[in-house]
């Protein structure tokens, strides 16, 4: 049996449940031993009505400090 693991990572537009939006996604695929295998980054703008929050910005580097 091969076993594989999955490590991701999310951005998102700020912690509220009702007002973020994850606006990005990121993995990297190991075997058992952590050996890499493949990774993959996904990526998205925020819906119009979506209002990020300046720290996530700043977190996320999508504005600069």
């Amino acid at each position: 049996m091969t076993s594989n693991l999955v490590f991701y990572d999310t951005e998102t537009t700020g912690i509220h449940k009702d007002f973020s939006q994850i606006i990005q996604c990121g993995s990297i695929f190991t075997d058992i031993n952590l050996s890499y295998k493949d990774q993959q980054n996904i990526g998205s703008a925020p819906l119009p009505w979506i209002i990020p929050q300046p720290k996530a910005m700043l977190t996320n580097k999508k504005i600069n400090s």
